[in-house]
């Protein structure tokens, strides 16, 4: 019998360990300031004009279970040259997050994602207009969805999660919430269903209209019936 008491007492303390190890520490004391960030961001400053963190937010904490480290992430945009011949105004704004590392004693630099990108000073398309885009190019943006959709596209918004991003100054990509009853193929049942959509479109110069809106891939984001789709 005391060897099953021990036994017990010992697994017990092992889980008591391993939860109290599992739990999350303490954040870490102070953050990168904005001045430091803009030091690992800009460094020599080649081929940028400005630099700001992003105005009314002062970053996030992050804790990574699997490695067991603090993050910490800044948002901040830098304005370059736009780089196109014929547009000597146009400015090119590249948003993005800069990464740290928790080390034990302080935070360490460690990389940066960019998030979006926009050209300014030369036209670019208003929401509406990129609405309408999806709408109208909608069986080459959501295919064989729409033949599904049993009261049609109901409701598409564009995404506040996922920004337009240029790809040059003739074409770009950007994202759409779309919610719609579906029908689903393998049984015929219709649910609620909400997608993200990649949406890109394209025009012949930045005087042209934008034109051939393209589907080049989607997300579920609730619902569609089926794990996966």
């Amino acid at each position: 019998m005391r060897s099953h008491v021990s036994l017990f007492a010992a697994t017990a303390l092992l889980g008591m360990l391993a939860s109290a190890s599992a739990q999350t520490p303490p954040q870490p004391p102070g953050k990168p300031s904005d001045g430091q960030v803009r030091q690992d961001i800009w460094r020599d400053g080649k081929g940028m004009l400005d630099f700001k963190t992003t105005a009314g937010k002062g970053g996030e904490f992050e804790w990574d279970p699997r490695s067991r480290t603090w993050f910490f992430q800044r948002g901040f945009i830098v304005t370059r040259e736009g780089g196109l011949a014929d547009q000597p105004q146009a400015r090119l704004e590249v948003g993005g997050l800069a990464i740290y590392r928790w080390t034990g004693s302080g935070w360490s630099f460690q990389k940066q994602l960019v998030t979006f990108n926009r050209y300014t000073g030369i036209p670019s398309p208003s929401d509406d207009e990129l609405l309408k885009l999806a709408r109208e190019g909608g069986e080459r943006v959501f295919r064989q969805d729409l033949r599904q959709m049993t009261k049609g596209l109901e409701q598409v918004v564009l995404s506040k999660q996922q920004l337009p991003r240029w790809h040059n100054a003739n074409s770009l990509s950007f994202w759409v919430e779309a919610s719609y009853e579906y029908r689903v193929p393998s049984n015929g049942s219709v649910v609620p269903c909400t997608t993200l959509n990649e949406v890109r479109i394209y025009r012949q110069n930045p005087q042209a209209a934008w034109t051939n809106a393209s589907g080049l891939g989607r997300k579920v984001l609730s619902g569609c019936g089926a794990p996966g789709r």
